[in-house]
């Protein structure tokens, strides 16, 4: 920061000076090319809004979703701090004690006790790389990473739990090689194992066999010496999870130095009780606000268990590239001495993400757990019906965490709120890449594409912008991987329905009014089907 000598007024530095730009544009700042926006759209690559977009029906927090006007408050409230705090203060110091409130409010939400650690990071996936380097750095020998669900997590969750870039940009360091090994995570060291969630005709792989092959995979990775680092898929894409806790828990007994746990709650339907249980169990654990908290995309964070922390106070260094992914703002007091090479800049478009997507914690965490799963269970039964009843549509079975869940009536992360769900236009099913040309027509006004061929209520229903989950490869049908769509409520859904009067004078007509909507958007899809000629032809997709 520097000094206007002549009149003693503290000038602004470029730091603060971005501070200024339009929050819309900070917001989409410090990640990777997800956050792009596409300038004809306004939205990024997951059919996000950088800015509110109330006239859009959404039901997408499996993938991403637009920012609210509590968010954005939010998110502005905390630039004015940082702006108004910046002028008088070195702002570096200003950003790194922002951040330190940030988790200490991530914590206390989520009740997580003084005894773990938080380090901020840009995305699920740049948390992933951390933990992974704290599984394997250089005098631990070769580790062997073994990755649940690869089709049904993060995309670029293969390559993060490898020990690679898995985006051609990263949220500090600029540019990298999409692949490539990141500098000095010892990629030549890392083995990773993909277990399958579901066979390639799309059932659901049984609980008993997930635990077989992760059992197997371990034994034999501690036979040849390694490390182990087993990835707990807490809830992929279509709700699904393993292995069981019983598994695990015997595997980390037989040797609890080298077998490490990393459970991935990146969806984060999961409730306190189950978060504090692994935590007990010595796991690590990967959290978002972007997902079921329905906060913007994007905003991670690692939460480490006291047995993990004392392996990162015995880090000399950190490999090198981690650098490209996290600032010196991310890490924990403790933690933030160690002389670490990370950058110095805070990561400002993630404090602003983050700062949206408490807003949208804390309100969720405001409702009675009952009242949660009572609002979740209406919407959930009706959606359930309404897209079993339509010809259209055929349901994807996605059983929640197996024989771990316990089903009872209070909890509202033993619901599956995740409804996924193959179309068919009546020529068969749809590919993965025609189910994304529904998703994308479901979310813009598609009247023009239809001008001649629907009128009055149908051109009503086709203007319509309805955002839900991105499609996700459900098996095969021939060689073409056969798409799914995805309608999932979160957060923002319970808490609106609980307390926001503009959708009813009481919960049942905020429910009511949250079915009509979802109604509108089965509706559209078929719309889409009876029109798919017509639709695939103006937009000049391949068939």
């Amino acid at each position: 920061m520097g000094s206007d000598r002549a009149s003693g007024i503290r000038s602004e530095g470029p730091a603060l000076r971005r501070l200024r730009e339009p929050l819309e544009r900070l917001l989409t700042l410090g990640g990777d090319s997800r956050l792009a926006i596409d300038r004809r759209t306004r939205l990024n690559r997951y059919g996000c809004s950088p800015a509110p977009r109330p006239w859009a029906i959404t039901f997408s927090s499996c993938t991403a979703t637009s920012i609210s006007y509590a968010g954005w408050t939010a998110a502005e409230e905390e630039r004015t701090t940082l702006i108004e705090r910046g002028i008088g203060e070195r702002l570096e110091a200003v950003l790194a004690e922002r951040f330190a409130s940030i988790r200490g409010r991530l914590r206390a939400v989520l009740q997580l006790g003084d005894e773990c650690e938080i380090i901020t990071g840009a995305s699920g996936t740049d948390c992933e790389l951390l933990a992974l380097a704290l599984s394997c750095s250089e005098e631990r020998g070769p580790v062997r990473s073994i990755l649940l669900g690869p089709a049904e997590v993060g995309s670029g969750t293969p390559d993060a739990a490898a020990g690679r870039h898995f985006d051609h940009t990263t949220p500090v360091g600029g540019v990298a090689v999409k692949g490539e090994a990141v500098e000095g995570m010892c990629s030549d060291r890392i083995e990773l194992v993909p277990v399958p969630v579901r066979d390639a005709e799309g059932r659901v792989v049984p609980l008993a066999d997930l635990d077989d092959q992760v059992n197997s995979a371990v034994l034999e990775g501690l036979g040849r010496g390694q490390r182990v680092l087993v990835h707990l898929l807490d809830g992929s894409k279509t709700g699904l999870g393993g292995p069981s806790l019983g598994c695990l828990e015997n595997l980390v007994r037989k040797d609890p130095e080298r077998v490490w746990v990393l459970a991935d709650l990146a969806q984060m339907r999961t409730s306190l009780e189950r978060i504090r249980h692994y935590l007990d169990l010595g796991f690590m654990l990967i959290v978002t606000g972007s997902k079921f908290y329905t906060g913007p995309p994007f905003s991670g964070a690692l939460v480490v268990p006291p047995a993990v922390d004392k392996t990162a106070a015995g880090m000399k260094s950190w490999p090198r590239g981690l650098r490209r992914y996290f600032t010196r703002a991310d890490l924990p007091e403790p933690w933030a001495g160690k002389g670490w090479d990370l950058a110095e800049e805070a990561n400002l478009g993630l404090l602003l993400r983050w700062a949206a997507g408490l807003a949208e914690i804390e309100a969720f965490a405001g409702v009675p757990t009952h009242a949660g799963a009572a609002y979740l269970r209406k919407f959930l039964r009706h959606t359930r019906d309404s897209i079993a009843g339509n010809p259209n549509m055929r349901p994807i079975d996605a059983p929640v965490r197996g024989s771990d869940a316990s089903c009872s009536d209070g909890e509202w992360d033993e619901l599956q709120s995740i409804l996924t769900f193959q179309v068919d236009p009546g020529e068969g099913r749809l590919n993965i890449d025609e189910a994304g040309y529904v998703y994308e027509w479901l979310n813009r006004d598609i009247a023009v594409l239809l001008e001649g061929w629907v009128k009055g209520l149908e051109r009503d229903l086709a203007a319509k912008q309805c955002h839900i989950g991105q499609p996700v490869g459900i098996g095969r049908g021939g060689v073409e991987v056969i798409g799914a769509l995805r309608i999932a409520p979160g957060a923002r859904f319970v808490s609106r329905v609980h307390s926001d009067p503009e959708l009813g004078v009481d919960p049942a007509a905020r429910i009511r009014a949250q079915v009509s909507d979802v109604e509108t958007v089965l509706a559209k899809i078929s719309l889409i089907c009876r029109h798919w000629n017509v639709l695939v032809d103006v937009s000049g997709f391949a068939r």
